[in-house]
């Protein structure tokens, strides 16, 4: 629970006037000392320990504080889509089951009664993309969110002198970790802005002064059939970071003939709290068109009998360490859920070995789950 509160009241501490995050839009800023003291009014609600906060503004300071508050507070995070028509509102409390919403104080369950069985719950619960079938909820704890934010802020050679631009929707991992914890570990500073807009984002960014951008590759292709910065707001930026979705080559090419700005290409996923890979710091030894190496993560492609597959080779991508969300097994037993057959063991001896479960839901379903031993094998 300390994983966001310690490096918050770090701050707060040691560099108190330093400035935290910015609003592009109108120049509000928070200090470190500001945010420690918004992020602390959560606590003062006293919501129950497996309390579901939905967090819902368009304003990005009140989400940054109110968003590192709970973290800091030990609650479960909803972030929801500001944008939302009150019916699609009402229908992600329902899915994700959220007991109250900030900051408007939306009341729906229990959140500040206690709960007599208290299992450890999620630190953020947020819905995936979609890109493989649909969106479902991923639960991800307070030591994934910070280790992903802290691999990041390493790789990139984040520090208290940099400064982050990202005007990406605050209510996806990106944006979360990338953005707003990255800032919180490395002590950099970050402008947010609520949304995109090409007329106005070279204007934010001479104002603002970043050294580095937060951007996706639609980003990148609209301000690439743009006229570019003046060379001195582009020598100040390292580069521009693109996530989220594939990069074409031609895209990248294009934006840093327009600008002057190198790209640094990566890939993630919401399951693994954001980056999975990543192309080195040093432009130079970048590869086009690649998402470049793991980082922090053991990852490997397998082919359709999870054999190995060696470079060049088309498959499926695995992953095992830390990063990625946690199993299912501790919950099983920490939610006394129906047990219908197991855990038992299937083809021991061999690279497929694992122990499988099968369960009973509240509408009589039968799930099963399966646990592998070998590494490669784990996605």
């Amino acid at each position: 629970m300390a994983e966001v509160a310690r490096p918050l009241a770090q701050r707060a501490d040691e560099r108190p006037d330093a400035t935290a995050y910015v609003s592009g839009p109108d120049g509000r800023t928070l200090t470190w000392a500001d945010l420690a003291r918004r992020a602390a009014r959560p606590r003062a609600l006293n919501l129950a320990p497996q309390a579901r906060i939905g967090l819902s503004t368009a304003d990005p300071l009140e989400f940054a504080a109110l968003y590192l508050g709970l973290l800091a507070a030990g609650r479960t995070v909803v972030p929801l889509d500001p944008r939302l028509t009150p019916h699609e509102r009402e229908a992600a409390v329902v899915r994700l089951r959220v007991d109250l919403t900030l900051p408007d104080n939306s009341v729906r369950g229990d959140a500040r009664l206690p709960h007599g069985h208290v299992i450890e719950p999620p630190a953020v619960l947020l819905t995936s993309s979609g890109t493989t079938r649909h969106p479902k909820g991923i639960a991800l704890s307070e030591a994934q969110l910070v280790a992903a934010a802290r691999r990041v802020a390493r790789h990139h050679g984040l520090g208290p002198g940099d400064r982050g631009y990202s005007p990406l929707p605050l209510f996806h991992v990106n944006a979360q970790v990338m953005g707003l914890l990255v800032a919180l570990v490395s002590g950099a500073s970050l402008v947010l802005d609520p949304r995109f807009d090409a007329g106005s984002y070279w204007d934010r960014v001479e104002q603002w002064r970043p050294t580095w951008l937060n951007t996706v590759p639609a980003i990148l292709a609209a301000l690439a059939a743009r006229t570019g910065p003046p060379s001195p707001v582009a020598e100040r930026i390292r580069f521009a970071r693109s996530a989220s979705a594939p990069l074409p080559v031609p895209v990248s090419r294009a934006f840093t003939a327009a600008t002057g700005i190198s790209v640094l290409q990566t890939y993630g996923m919401t399951e693994a709290a954001g980056q999975i890979t990543a192309n080195p710091l040093d432009p130079s030894a970048r590869r086009e068109g690649s998402v470049g190496r793991p980082v922090g993560v053991d990852l490997v492609v397998l082919g359709p009998e999870g054999q190995l597959l060696p470079p060049g080779e088309t498959g499926m991508v695995a992953l095992h360490g830390p990063a990625v969300t946690a199993h299912r097994r501790r919950l099983v037993e920490q939610r006394k859920l129906r047990v219908l057959s197991g855990p038992s063991s299937r083809f021991e001896g061999t690279a497929e070995e694992h122990r499988t479960i099968f369960l009973v839901d509240p509408s009589h379903n039968v799930p099963e789950f399966k646990q592998y031993e070998d590494p490669r094998l784990q996605f």
